[in-house]
C-alpha cells in the first residue's frame, strides 16, 4: 500500500471515529424524543466548525475530510432540528396542560 492511500485511510478512519462518537447522542434523542440537556450552542458551534472544516477541505482537495466531515455535518443538523422540534412540542404540551389556558377561559 503506498503512502498516500494510507494517508486516506487514516483520514476516513479519523472520520467514521468522528462520527461515532455523536451517533449516540443523536440515537438518544430520538429515542427519548427530549433533548432538553443538549446545549444548543455546543450543536450550532460544531455544525459553524463543520462548515469552515468543509470549506477548508474543498480548497485544499481533501476528500476524506471533505466526505466524512459532510456526514458528521448532517449528524449535527439532525441533532439540532430535533431538538429544536422536540422542545417546541414540549413548549406546547406544557402550554396546553396549564390551568387555565385560553381555550378553557373561553369555555367558561
Amino acid at each position: 500500500m503506498d503512502q498516500e492511500t494510507v494517508i486516506e485511510l487514516v483520514g476516513y478512519a479519523a472520520g467514521a471515529l468522528l462520527m461515532l462518537s455523536f451517533l449516540p447522542q443523536v440515537v438518544q434523542t430520538i429515542r427519548t424524543s427530549a433533548a432538553e440537556d443538549v446545549s444548543l450552542w455546543m450543536l450550532v458551534i460544531t455544525f459553524g466548525s463543520t462548515v469552515l472544516y468543509e470549506i477548508y477541505a474543498a480548497m485544499l482537495g481533501l476528500v476524506p475530510v471533505l466526505v466524512m466531515n459532510g456526514v458528521f455535518g448532517l449528524l449535527v443538523a439532525l441533532e439540532i432540528a430535533l431538538k429544536l422540534r422536540f422542545e417546541r412540542e414540549a413548549r406546547e404540551a406544557d402550554v396546553r396542560d396549564r390551568p387555565g389556558d385560553p381555550v378553557e377561559r373561553r369555555a367558561r
